[in-house]
C-alpha cells in the first residue's frame, strides 16, 4: 500500500477498504480525506442568511438590483376590447387585471386609484422579481390585498397602506394576487435582478 488510504496493496494487489480521515464537507467542497484527498459526497453549498452564509460567514454575493415603478390609475390603464382585462405597462413588468365574467364591469372612471374586484385576478409579470410593492388607498385594502395572495414562495408584510411581497428564494417572473374582496391601488413599485 502506499499510504494507509490505499485500497489496493503493491505487491499482490489484494484491495480493502481505505480507512480514510475524512475532515468534514463545507460549503465549497465535499468531505475530503485528510491523508490522500480523496472526496466523498457533496459540498453542502452556502445557506445565506441575511446575506450570510449561516455556515461558513461568506457574504452573498450581490446581484445588480433595480426598482420600477408605476402609476395605476383606472383612466390610464389599456382596457382590452372584450373589456375584461385592463393593463398597465412599464419598461421591465406589467400589471393585469382580470375580471370574473360574473363581476362588475371593470371601472375605468377613477382617475387616482384602480378598483381590483372580489373574485378579479391581478397579475404583475416580470423577468426574474425580488420583490413587489403596492400602495393601497387605505390599510384595510392593503390587507385585503396581502390576504388575497395567490403566489408561493413568497411573504407578504403590510405596513399602512402599503403592501410589500417578498420572493422568499431566489426570483419569479409572476405574482398573482386572486382577490377574495375588494381592494384599491395606485402604485406598483418592481424589484428585480
Amino acid at each position: 500500500y502506499d499510504n494507509v488510504c490505499d485500497a489496493t496493496c503493491n505487491n499482490c494487489g489484494a484491495t480493502r477498504t481505505a480507512p480514510h480521515d475524512y475532515a468534514e464537507a463545507t460549503c465549497t467542497a465535499p468531505k475530503t480525506c485528510k491523508i490522500c484527498d480523496a472526496t466523498d459526497g457533496k459540498a453542502l453549498g452556502h445557506n445565506y442568511v441575511d446575506g450570510t452564509c449561516a455556515r461558513c460567514g461568506e457574504a452573498e454575493p450581490t446581484t445588480p438590483v433595480k426598482s420600477e415603478s408605476l402609476d395605476i390609475f383606472a383612466d390610464k390603464g389599456t382596457l382590452a376590447d372584450d373589456k375584461l382585462s385592463i393593463s398597465w405597462v412599464s419598461t421591465n413588468f406589467s400589471v393585469k387585471n382580470e375580471k370574473n365574467t360574473s363581476t362588475t364591469a371593470i371601472r375605468v372612471s377613477d382617475k387616482d386609484h384602480f378598483r381590483a374586484y372580489a373574485s378579479s385576478k391581478t397579475t404583475i409579470s416580470g423577468s426574474k422579481i425580488t420583490k413587489v410593492v403596492i400602495t393601497c388607498t387605505s390599510a384595510d385594502y392593503a390587507t385585503a390585498c396581502k390576504n388575497s395572495l395567490t403566489t408561493e414562495g413568497v411573504t407578504a408584510t403590510v405596513d399602512g397602506s402599503t403592501v410589500t411581497f417578498v420572493v422568499d428564494n431566489g426570483t419569479i417572473d409572476e405574482l398573482v394576487i386572486g382577490a377574495t374582496a375588494q381592494w384599491r391601488f395606485n402604485k406598483v413599485e418592481v424589484t428585480y435582478q
